[in-house]
């Protein structure tokens, strides 16, 4: 079977890639606590990981895996300089997510009070590369398209010197970051009754 083809997302890609990072991330355990209804969450899911591509797509770092015209995974990068976002990146994004607000209004405001907090917790001082979303569609999970993606990343961000930051709600992949020298920085609980999210650091400089 022929490998995946990873390349940077065309415009005409955004919707299909969206829909493959809803599917990644149904069963993540921060937005099955926060959207529980399987509806909701998917509506949730499309209009956040949608606004998510549209502000780094002018960035040039989302990345997308294909094979034979369909997308098995996506994956989305801020390079340095480009996060915090701006405000008018913020009131962008906020916008999408507030058409979910007449149906959800709880799990809307809860939502940007868990963002708020993770928000709180991202570094601020050093100019960094900021994996926002990786995923694969379930079809396809470990079978290497995660890693294939990101090595078509962070080969330059070695070159470039720069260290990397992620946020993750899964304990099981905390290894799999590691082992691409990511180092857990901070257990994070962004809710009281909520799951605890992960937050790792990568420093920089390997490929000097």
């Amino acid at each position: 079977m022929p490998s995946p083809t990873v390349q940077r997302i065309e415009r005409s890609q955004t919707s299909e890639a969206t829909e493959v990072l809803v599917r990644a991330f149904d069963d993540s355990p921060i937005m099955r606590h926060l959207l529980p209804g399987a509806a909701l969450r998917a509506r949730g899911t499309r209009k956040f990981f949608g606004a998510g591509i549209v502000d780094a797509r002018p960035f040039g770092e989302v990345w997308v895996a294909s094979e034979s015209d369909t997308i098995l995974g996506t994956m989305v990068w801020l390079p340095p300089g480009r996060y915090p976002p701006s405000f008018w990146r913020q009131e962008r994004q906020l916008a999408k997510l507030a058409t979910i607000a007449p149906v959800a209004p709880r799990a809307l405001w809860r939502s940007l009070g868990y963002l708020h907090v993770v928000e709180r917790s991202h570094p601020k001082d050093e100019p960094h590369w900021y994996l926002g979303l990786l995923g694969v569609d379930p079809l396809h999970q470990r079978t290497g398209i995660g890693t294939q993606l990101l090595d078509a990343v962070l080969p330059r961000v070695d070159a470039d010197g720069f260290p990397a930051y992620l946020e993750t709600d899964r304990e099981a992949n905390l290894p799999y970051y590691a082992h691409r020298r990511f180092e857990l920085r901070e257990t994070v609980h962004p809710l009281e009754d909520g799951p605890p999210t992960w937050t790792m650091w990568r420093d920089g400089g390997a490929g000097r």
